[in-house]
C-alpha cells in the first residue's frame, strides 16, 4: 500500500507543477533599446595655395672648354693581376698596352670595371693579334680598376691617360 500511496503522491505532485506552469503568466520580454546618435556636421577650413612666381637665375658666364686632365698611371708586371682602384676625372681616357711573351704557349687580356663591380666590366681586350696596342675608353669620371690575365709572359705595361 505504501508504493500506491507513493505513487499517488507522485502523480499529483507532477500534476500540481505542471498546471502551476501552465497558469503562470510571462512577462513580455522588453525589446532592447538601441541609442540613437546625433551627429553634428564637421567642417573643414581649407586654404588654397598662393603661388607667387620667382625669377629663374640666368647664367651669364660662359663654361670654359678646359679638359680635365691627369697624370699617366703605369702598371707593370708579369702575372695576373687585379690592380687596386684609380681615379679618373675625364670623360674619354685610354690605356696603352703592350706585353712580351716568354713561352710559345701565352695568353694576355684585361678587363677594365668600375670601382666595386665584380661582374659587368665596361672594356676588354682578350687574345691580342698585336704585341700592343690602344684601348680607348668612353665611360669616365670615377674610379676604376683592372683585372689582368696573363700567362707565359716575360712583362706587361699598361699606361693610363687622358684622350688626346
Amino acid at each position: 500500500m505504501n508504493k500506491k500511496l507513493l505513487l499517488v503522491f507522485g502523480a499529483l505532485l507532477v500534476l500540481i507543477s505542471a498546471f502551476a506552469c501552465a497558469s503562470t503568466t510571462l512577462a513580455p520580454i522588453a525589446s532592447p533599446t538601441i541609442p540613437t546618435m546625433t551627429s553634428t556636421p564637421i567642417t573643414i577650413a581649407t586654404q588654397t595655395p598662393t603661388i607667387t612666381p620667382t625669377q629663374t637665375p640666368i647664367l651669364t658666364s660662359t663654361p670654359t672648354s678646359t679638359p680635365l686632365a691627369f697624370e699617366t698611371i703605369i702598371i707593370k708586371g708579369a702575372d695576373d693581376m687585379t690592380t687596386a682602384p684609380f681615379s679618373i676625372p675625364t670623360k674619354e681616357w685610354e690605356i696603352r698596352w703592350s706585353y712580351e711573351p716568354s713561352d710559345e704557349y701565352n695568353s694576355f687580356g684585361f678587363f677594365v670595371y668600375p670601382r666595386g663591380e665584380p661582374m659587368l666590366y665596361i672594356e676588354s681586350v682578350l687574345f691580342p693579334s698585336t704585341l700592343q696596342g690602344t684601348t680607348y675608353i668612353y665611360q669616365g669620371h670615377g674610379d676604376f680598376y683592372l683585372k689582368i690575365d696573363a700567362y707565359g709572359l716575360s712583362s706587361y705595361r699598361f699606361e693610363i691617360q687622358p684622350k688626346p
